[in-house]
């Protein structure tokens, strides 16, 4: 298996990949802990060090668009060159001529176009470097979509602009019949499944997730729960149960095809695509990208020789290599007959009216690079028969709706969250121009071109060579941690406590019991404001 197995019992990992889903490869709290939970934390680091870095540098007050030309996806439209003004983090005004204050930092966009930043609706947050690898792409706000107390803290830090990185927006930890080697959290009865969402309601999360394996009456008990609380049902369309009935209780966003497609033999499955016709506020997120999982041989080395593929840190990309030449099992030829299916199943949906949104399923899977990720997505929504415009709706306008946030982002607008993209050609025509952009704005900080060129040279260098977990003490290490910590930026609460562990196994418990005790921290449901 991938890096996966290092978090998953065999037993788990082949439980998996019977339910059909891709083994987790996000790091969970591991007892057996070693150097290579320091190096990584050394890592994270160092990335965290190199987004405060971008941030301090970064022009964020008042900021001045001249001579753009405006995308609105909803429209699909282009306005003649316009002025558009920013200022702490919103959008104030957008027209011909903009009252602007005389030190308004001036960005001058002749012959190009401002298009909204996009949205990764399917996301699992694994790599120290997604945040940056995300924004450099254009990417301004994900979905996460397994849920944990610490990316609640990111979550505020980002909407507060002390941290650096795309707003998340964040679904609750997935609930599931088994429990995914702790990345799932599995209700013992129909009463405990209906606490389990509220305790994530209580704690701030945005989203109930399912998975695969929930019985009918656990996931009827679960969606009504969902309802009571206010929040939407999003996830996989469990087994065994039709895609009508999944809609009819209110789900809100099908991933990965789920139902359409069956979990159990990947074979086309329900073949009632009139759902998505007969209930407007559902979303389908096919996730077409997440097929990278089962690249072997010839394909899978094109990703890791490829320029993206620097962006995988060093020891998963040397795991990725020894899968290269892995011989395929019924489970592995499977996947990889998936696709043409997923593309079938995407037409016929298409055809009746669905409503779809852009997700990736990266980055903690195999052969998958984040950033990156969403503009591959896009390419594969278009071979499916979307057009362009419908792409870029599914990448912005359209997440904004399916969140509950349409007043927020996914258009240019006063008041809205400036998180704009300049880019050189019209995305309403190629949508792939987002890996282009000559710039990037992210709720109101400026990061230009060079200044992102810059930032990816050095997450390369970064990534270029295995992590050295000796490279600082671990006095140094948690003193760097705290420091980057209290600047806003938030750690994944998994690498800090496996630090953690592995310090006090190494002797040096004082630096451990320092970042086990932000870890804790970040465990704990934040403070309602």
């Amino acid at each position: 298996m991938t890096h996966a197995s290092r978090f998953l019992t065999p037993a788990c990992v082949i439980a998996l990949l019977v339910a059909g889903a891709p083994a987790p490869a996000q790091d969970m709290p591991n007892p057996d802990a070693g150097p290579e939970a320091i190096a990584k934390l050394g890592q994270a680091a160092s990335v965290g060090a190199m987004l405060d870095g971008l941030k301090a540098a970064a022009p964020s007050r008042t900021i001045l668009f001249r001579n753009v030309r405006v995308v609105d996806p909803v429209t699909g439209r282009v306005s003649t060159p316009n002025q558009v003004l920013v200022r702490n983090g919103s959008i104030v005004a957008v027209g011909r001529r903009v009252a602007a204050p005389a030190k308004a930092f001036a960005i001058d966009g002749r012959g190009q176009y401002l298009a909204p930043g996009l949205v990764d609706s399917h996301f699992h947050t694994n790599s120290p470097a997604a945040p940056l690898l995300n924004l450099a792409n254009g990417v301004t706000s994900v979905r996460e979509m397994d849920g944990f107390a610490w990316m609640l803290h990111w979550r505020a830090q980002a909407r507060n602009r002390r941290m650096l990185a795309p707003v998340p927006y964040v679904a609750g930890q997935i609930i599931n019949g088994f429990d995914m080697g702790g990345y799932a959290v599995v209700p013992k009865s129909i009463d405990d499944a209906r606490a389990i969402v509220r305790r994530q309601a209580a704690c701030g999360f945005e989203f109930i997730k399912v998975h695969n394996v929930v019985p009918l009456a656990t996931f009827d008990a679960i969606a009504a729960e969902a309802k009571a609380v206010g929040l939407p049902l999003v996830g996989h369309v469990p087994h065994d149960i039709p895609v009508r009935h999944a809609a009819d209780v209110g789900m809100r966003t099908m991933e990965h095809l789920k139902g359409w497609l069956n979990d159990r033999n990947l074979e086309l499955g329900d073949r009632d695509y009139q759902v998505a016709a007969d209930f407007p506020a559902l979303w389908v997120v096919p996730t077409l990208y997440s097929t990278h999982e089962s690249l072997r041989g010839k394909d899978a080395l094109a990703v890791l020789d490829s320029p993206d593929g620097a962006y995988i840190p060093p020891a998963v990309r040397a795991e990725l290599r020894g899968m290269v030449n892995e011989a395929p099992n019924r489970v592995l030829i499977a996947r990889q007959a998936q696709l043409p299916k997923m593309i079938t199943i995407i037409r016929a949906l298409h055809q009746v009216g669905a409503r779809f949104l852009a997700g990736t399923d990266a980055d903690g899977g195999p052969y998958m690079v984040a950033g990156f990720a969403l503009t591959e997505e896009l390419r594969l929504m278009m071979t499916a028969g979307l057009s362009a415009p419908e792409v870029l709706r599914a990448a912005t306008s359209e997440p904004a709706i399916a969140f509950r946030h349409p007043g927020e982002f996914g258009q240019i607008k006063p008041g809205m969250r400036a998180d704009l993209v300049l880019l050189p050609r019209n995305p309403l025509v190629d949508p792939l121009v987002y890996r282009d952009n000559r710039g990037v704005m992210a709720n109101g900080r400026w990061l230009s071109r060079p200044a992102i060129t810059a930032a990816l040279a050095k997450v390369r260098r970064l990534f270029a060579a295995p992590a050295n977990p000796a490279s600082r003490s671990a006095d140094r290490l948690a003193r760097d941690v705290r420091r980057i910590a209290a600047s806003g930026y938030v750690f994944d609460a998994a690498k800090l406590a496996n630090a953690a562990t592995a310090l006090t196994k190494a002797g040096a418990v004082g630096p451990a019991g320092q970042l086990q005790a932000l870890a804790d921290a970040e465990n704990q449901c934040p403070a309602k404001s």
